[in-house]
């Protein structure tokens, strides 16, 4: 539980990282530093208890996968967001998702 939380508390890291890598922002020593020390929290807490091949490592990858899908969700909508409310984007992607996800929940039998 601790390694999906240290993970998932990496997702305003990521987006900072990647907003400064296509010029939208700018990382100051201090950004750095925060990101150093994320960094070093997640490979005490994760990096040391990674068994290879088994269910840690999985899980893992499977957290930072959702980071990343995050990130760009995030860098992605950031246009809509200036054009349309944060309500109706956010209403707008969870109704196109929920649409992806209930046909496969429906149980027909």
């Amino acid at each position: 539980m601790s390694n999906a939380a240290l993970i998932l508390a990496f997702t305003p890291v990521l987006i900072a990282l990647v907003s400064a890598a296509v010029g939208e922002e700018r990382v100051t020593a201090v950004h750095w530093l925060g990101v150093l020390l994320s960094l070093s929290g997640i490979y005490l807490v994760v990096g040391r208890g990674l068994s290879v091949g088994g269910g840690t490592l999985r899980g893992d990858l499977t957290m930072f996968a959702a980071v990343c899908c995050w990130a760009a969700y995030t860098m992605g909508s950031r246009p809509l967001m200036s054009r349309h409310s944060p309500v109706a984007v956010t209403g707008l992607s969870m109704a196109i998702g929920t649409s992806v996800y209930v046909p496969g929940a429906v149980d027909l039998g």
